[in-house]
């Protein structure tokens, strides 16, 4: 019975070296392991797989329609083929080749209208305007990663860093007056 037992733990130990086959990831090239080709559907399975690593993404989907970009992927996969990998056309995608429409300007404007409000406890505690000043911030910030939409923790920063400063003047609207360079 004890020889048994240790052939058990033996054999027990030796499947836990080796496991099940691992997952593959779900890149361009898996899609195409059946025939080395891709067709539409696997291009559309290929597009559901950018969404939800997109949707599973707290900033990307904080500052990105993940429907949208997985619509541009789609299109982009659908042109340039299936050698082009995937996670190139995502980095395009969330780096400066961002289609008109993917950012998500409301959550933006208001994520960096909420973290104006602390800024202004701390920073301009006795200025009468803040509300105006936080929202002027919020729409600038969103405004101007629209224009450009490059995920980067650093040039979000400069962003919001840019909005706080050119929102210390605005006009009746509440909007930045443009700058006068000496």
């Amino acid at each position: 019975m004890n020889i048994f037992f240790h052939a058990f733990l033996f054999i027990l130990s030796v499947l836990s070296v080796f496991p099940a086959q691992a997952e593959l990831p779900r890149d361009s090239y898996y899609f195409m392991l059946d025939d080395g080709k891709m067709s539409p559907e696997e291009m559309d399975e290929e597009a559901m797989v950018v969404h939800d690593l997109c949707a599973g993404h707290l900033t990307q989907r904080h500052y990105f329609n993940c429907e949208c970009i997985a619509g541009a992927f789609r299109q982009i996969r659908e042109k340039e083929g299936p050698m082009r990998p995937q996670e190139d056309i995502v980095n395009s995608l969330f780096r400066g080749n961002t289609p008109k429409g993917c950012t998500n300007n409301v959550e933006i404007a208001g994520a960096r209208y909420q973290d104006c409000l602390g800024y202004v406890k701390s920073f301009r505690p006795r200025a009468k305007d803040n509300e105006a000043y936080c929202t002027c911030v919020g729409r600038h910030s969103a405004r101007l990663f629209s224009r450009n939409p490059f995920l980067s923790m650093d040039y979000i920063g400069k962003v919001y860093g840019d909005s706080l400063e050119a929102c210390t003047e605005r006009d009746s609207q509440g909007n930045p007056l443009p700058r006068v360079n000496p």
